[in-house]
C-alpha cells in the first residue's frame, strides 16, 4: 500500500499534491471562515473522470489562522483508490460491520463521534426512549476504541516505506493526532489520553495538566502503553500495579484483583505472545485520585493488543510469522481489526494489495 496523495479537482480547477501542501485553496473561500466552512471537491486517485462514482474528499479552512485540512468525507472510504491515502477497505472486511451506525459518525468536519461503553464521564439523567431492536452494536468497548484508534492512525497497514519504519514516539504521535478528531460526549478524546511523556517534553505537561482536570471533573482517563518485559520471576498472581513502560504523570497504576481476573480470561492470547517475548500493548481505562503528593489511578478496565516491530496487530499465534514474512519481501499488507465483532465473525488475517484489489489471506485456509 503506498498510502499516497492524489491530484484532487474543486470547482472545475485540479490541483496537484504539490499544491495541496501550500495555501493554494485559499482563494476559494471567504474572508470570513465561518462564510463557508468547508468545500467539497473530488479525488483523482483514479484518474481523471467525470461520472459520479469519484470518491468525494472535503477541504476545511483553519480556525483563525492559514492552512486547511484535507479528509474524506463521511462513508466514502471504500471508494477511493486502495492506494490512496483517504482509502479505507469496505466496513465488511472488518469487525466495523459489528456496530449500528449510531456507534461510529463521521462528520463534515472531519471529526468521528463515537458512543462509547463505558464513559469517561458521568451520564446526565435523561428519560430513555423506546429500545431500538437491532442485532448490531450501539456502542464501543475498550477493545472496540484501540481497533478504532489504531485503524485510524493506518499503524494495522505497512507498506515498503521509510514511514512504516516506526517507535513508539511516533506511534503515540499518530495516535494523539487521531484522537484530537475523535469526539465523545462532546469531548475530544485527545483531552483524555495519556502516553508515554519524555521527561521535560510538552507531553509531560499535557499528561499533567490532563490527569488534574480529571480530579476536579471527577472523570475518568485512557491511557495507552507498552508492557514491560515479561518477567518469569513475577509471581503468578494479579498484580498490584500494572506493569507498563513509560512516564504518564501517575506515580501508579493500581490493578484490583477482579479486573486483572478479567483481562486473563479475555487476553489469554496476548499474555502468552508476551510471555514469548512479543511487545503487547495495554490500553487501559483508569480513575486518577491525588494522593498526598502524587497522583495514582486505579484499572477499572484493560485491554491488550500484541503488535510486531512495526506496531502492526499481531491478533492470533499464526499471524506472526507470516507478517513477518510479508515484510521481508516488502508485500504491501493491511491487517483488519476485530473490534467489538464476536468471535465467530469470520475475518481476513491479512488483505494484500494487487494492483488496485485487495487479495483476502486466510491462513487458515492455505494448504
Amino acid at each position: 500500500m503506498q498510502n499516497r496523495r492524489y491530484p484532487v479537482l474543486v470547482q472545475g480547477k485540479t490541483y496537484s499534491v504539490a499544491e495541496q501542501m501550500t495555501d493554494a485553496f485559499s482563494t476559494l473561500f471567504g474572508a470570513n471562515a465561518d462564510e463557508q466552512a468547508y468545500l467539497e471537491a473530488s479525488c483523482l486517485c483514479w484518474g481523471q473522470v467525470d461520472d459520479l462514482s469519484v470518491p468525494t474528499i472535503v477541504i476545511k479552512q483553519r480556525n483563525g489562522r492559514s492552512g486547511h485540512f484535507i479528509f474524506r468525507a463521511p462513508d466514502t472510504g471504500p471508494k477511493h483508490a486502495p492506494s490512496c491515502i483517504f482509502h479505507e477497505p469496505y466496513p465488511r472486511l472488518s469487525g466495523l460491520r459489528a456496530y449500528d451506525p449510531v456507534a461510529i459518525k463521521d462528520g463534515m468536519d472531519g471529526n468521528t463521534t463515537v458512543r462509547l461503553k463505558k464513559r469517561l464521564f458521568k451520564a446526565a439523567e435523561t428519560t430513555p426512549g423506546p429500545a431500538k431492536q437491532s442485532i448490531k452494536l450501539p456502542t464501543l468497548k475498550m477493545k472496540g476504541l484501540l481497533h478504532l484508534l489504531w485503524t485510524e492512525a493506518k499503524l494495522n497497514r505497512w507498506f515498503d516505506s521509510p514511514s512504516c519504519e516506526r517507535r513508539l514516539g511516533l506511534v503515540n504521535a499518530e495516535i494523539l493526532k487521531v484522537a484530537g478528531r475523535i469526539i465523545t460526549q462532546d469531548h475530544l478524546l485527545s483531552e483524555h489520553l495519556l502516553v508515554h511523556a519524555p521527561i521535560g517534553s510538552q507531553q509531560e505537561i499535557s499528561n499533567t495538566d490532563t490527569i488534574r482536570k480529571a480530579i476536579q471533573e471527577d472523570s475518568k482517563l485512557l491511557l495507552l502503553a507498552p508492557l514491560k518485559k515479561y518477567a518469569r520471576s513475577r509471581p503468578d498472581r494479579p498484580f498490584a500495579k500494572l506493569p507498563i513502560i513509560g512516564n504518564f504523570g501517575l506515580s501508579a497504576v493500581l490493578v484490583p484483583e477482579a479486573v486483572w481476573a478479567k483481562t486473563t480470561s479475555r487476553f489469554a492470547t496476548e499474555l502468552k505472545l508476551w510471555e514469548e517475548g512479543v511487545n503487547v500493548m495495554a490500553f487501559a481505562l483508569v480513575a486518577p485520585r491525588q494522593s498526598e503528593e502524587e497522583a495514582i489511578s486505579q484499572a477499572r478496565d484493560i485491554v491488550l493488543m500484541a503488535v510486531s516491530d512495526a506496531w502492526t496487530p499481531l491478533q492470533s499465534e499464526a499471524v506472526i510469522a507470516q507478517e513477518k514474512a510479508y515484510r521481508a519481501t516488502g508485500t504491501s499488507f493491511l491487517t483488519p481489526l476485530r473490534f467489538d465483532a464476536p468471535a465467530e465473525t469470520s475475518l481476513p488475517d491479512f488483505l494484500l494489495l494487487s494492483g488496485e484489489k485487495y487479495q483476502a489471506v486466510r491462513l487458515g485456509e492455505q494448504q
